[in-house]
């Protein structure tokens, strides 16, 4: 069954999510579909459910104790998930390497070298002996082994890259902070810019004050957003 939503709309909808500001971009490894769009069943763009595969910063390596600590920040219909998860979800989320097999992706061009050696799908060919490491999938398979490679070249390209200054959100917000940070998103909308009501904001999300101004306080320290107090008309924000 054909997916209501184009191809072309789905390819947007990835390269959309490719270019966001939520995350430093060369931490990006790529974009992937997963759930109904998959499958033919995408009858409009909340249906494009995306996972967006992060590499961990320095930061990330050097001062978080317990990889489960990090929790997935989700943004609308993309899922941020540190790339060192994959692994740690093979056989808890389908949804993850489902994601890997899917036919719509897009990988930031820094990466596409490191994607086409160790992540990307290969056909099951005639007479080709399937080894105990394989995710098969609609006749094809990768490799746990590889996986596990490109996570560390990709791991250490991070450190090399990135070796003092991260935008990492997840690292830098706490849990209820990142809540603020999606009621914060979903007023501004697609622009991403434009005035809010911080008293509209509590109101609506039950979110206390102290923890939008310490939100918003983040957002700029980490140079993401532009902030401006323009008092009776409300707070100016402009993501990067």
């Amino acid at each position: 069954m054909p997916n209501i939503v184009t191809d072309t709309e789905i390819n947007e909808i990835l390269n959309d999510a490719l270019m966001t500001k939520i995350i430093n971009k060369n931490l990006i490894f790529g974009v992937f579909t997963y759930d109904k769009v998959n499958y033919g069943f995408a009858k409009d763009e909340k249906d494009v459910k995306i996972y967006l595969y992060y590499i961990p910063s320095i930061d990330d390596i050097c001062f978080q104790k317990n990889i489960n600590d990090i929790n997935n920040l989700k943004v609308d219909n993309i899922t941020f998930i540190d790339i060192r998860k994959i692994l740690m979800y093979y056989q808890e989320n389908k949804n993850i390497f489902e994601s890997l097999f899917s036919n719509y992706y897009l990988i930031n061009f820094k990466y596409e070298e490191i994607y086409n050696k160790y992540f990307k799908k290969e056909k099951i060919t005639s007479g080709k002996k399937v080894g105990k490491d394989w995710i098969i999938k609609d006749g094809y398979f990768i490799t746990l082994t590889n996986i596990r490679k490109g996570i560390l070249e990709l791991v250490g390209n991070s450190i090399v890259v990135n070796p003092i200054k991260t935008n990492n959100v997840e690292e830098k917000f706490t849990k209820t902070e990142e809540k603020a940070l999606n009621v914060i998103l979903n007023e501004l909308g697609e622009k991403r810019e434009g005035n809010i009501s911080i008293s509209n904001l509590i109101e609506k999300s039950k979110v206390s004050r102290p923890v939008f101004k310490n939100t918003l306080l983040k957002l700029e320290k980490n140079e993401l957003a532009k902030i401006d107090n323009q008092g009776t008309k409300g707070t100016y924000i402009r993501f990067y």
